[in-house]
């Protein structure tokens, strides 16, 4: 539900595995890992974290201004059946650790 997996048309068995951790609220930072049944639910799911986190940017704007570059600036990717998706303070460093 927080992601919009549901309203992008995702069934809730297409998702196999989730790990998702989230700031206590005061800023931006996350990580979700979430592996899906097949290729093209993954990148389904991809979709609706990028609009997820463009309504993030909208939603914060005015609420916490000084968290937008760190939500103008994520890691999200899909590789086969997963996707990752962080939020970090770091992204220099989040791309240096995770990139392929």
């Amino acid at each position: 539900m927080l992601f919009g997996l549901e309203d992008a048309g995702l069934a809730r068995e297409s998702l196999t595995d989730a790990q998702a951790f989230r700031s206590t609220g005061a800023t931006c930072e996350e990580l979700a890992l979430l592996t899906f049944a097949d290729e093209a639910s993954a990148q389904t799911a991809a979709n609706a974290l990028d609009l997820y986190i463009t309504n993030q940017i909208q939603i914060n704007k005015d609420y916490r201004p000084a968290e937008l570059a760190k939500l103008e600036k994520v890691f999200l990717e899909r590789r086969g059946t997963a996707v990752l998706l962080m939020v970090a303070n770091d992204y220099n460093a989040t791309y240096k650790l995770l990139a392929p």
